[in-house]
């Protein structure tokens, strides 16, 4: 913790303050104390830009603390944000603030470096899957889908390189597809091991970091006794 500690001034750094703490576990924080020597790292960095992306409800770069790493600085950006220091800013993304180049993260520069050192590789896909009973209406999750793209810049974020500059491309809409997989038609007995097949092939298919997109979802019709599964 720094030297001197330096109270909360205002609403805004009480409630910065108070998130730092819970994260950090710490009974006091100062506004001029500097997330990393508090033993802040990448994992912990996640927990604050939830928190405060719930809290101040207005969207925030992972890059926040990297570029802001006390809590006056984080506390200011949030002021500059809203435009009348209200402590509820209004939602507005990067590329809405007229960052729509802005420069990798350090975890996008290591992901493209392995990319680059390994091209093709599936090592770092982060697969899952949701099983569904009954009915499902493509429709409305193609739709919910496409909301959640346009709610996290992330999704439809590519990565642009050219004489040897690196910076990220939010695209304003990428709409994510849905082709669809149907095994009902075949027979039981192999219905199972095929659909593990396309769930194994899809988990391992790289992804291309410069065109996108960076997400895929492949529902699987009666995968499981009739059941629909999605992939992704």
């Amino acid at each position: 913790m720094g030297s001197q500690y330096i109270p909360p001034a205002d609403e805004i750094e009480e409630q910065i303050a108070a998130i730092w703490r819970e994260v950090l576990h710490l009974k006091q924080v100062g506004t001029q104390d500097d997330f990393f020597e508090l033993g802040g790292h990448s994992l912990l960095i996640a927990q604050v830009i939830s928190r405060m992306r719930e809290s101040f409800k207005m969207e925030l770069p992972a890059s926040s603390l990297f570029d802001a790493p006390t809590i006056a600085a984080l506390a200011d950006g949030v002021r500059q944000d809203d435009g009348a220091g209200s402590t509820t800013p209004s939602l507005r993304s990067n590329s809405q603030a007229g960052m729509s180049i802005p420069p990798l993260s350090f975890a996008q520069r290591r992901l493209w470096f392995i990319d680059r050192l390994e091209p093709g590789s599936h090592a770092y896909n982060v697969p899952s899957a949701v099983q569904l009973e009954g009915t499902l209406n493509l429709d409305a999750l193609q739709r919910s889908l496409n909301k959640i793209a346009q709610r996290h810049e992330s999704l439809r974020t590519t990565i642009w390189f050219e004489n040897g500059n690196l910076a990220q491309v939010i695209t304003p809409e990428q709409p994510i597809k849905l082709p669809l997989v149907d095994l009902r038609k075949m027979p039981m007995p192999g219905r199972a091991d095929s659909g593990e097949k396309v769930v194994d092939d899809e988990a391992r298919r790289p992804f291309d970091l410069e065109r996108g997109p960076v997400v895929a979802v492949y529902p699987l019709c009666g995968w499981m006794s009739g059941s629909i599964s999605c992939w992704w």
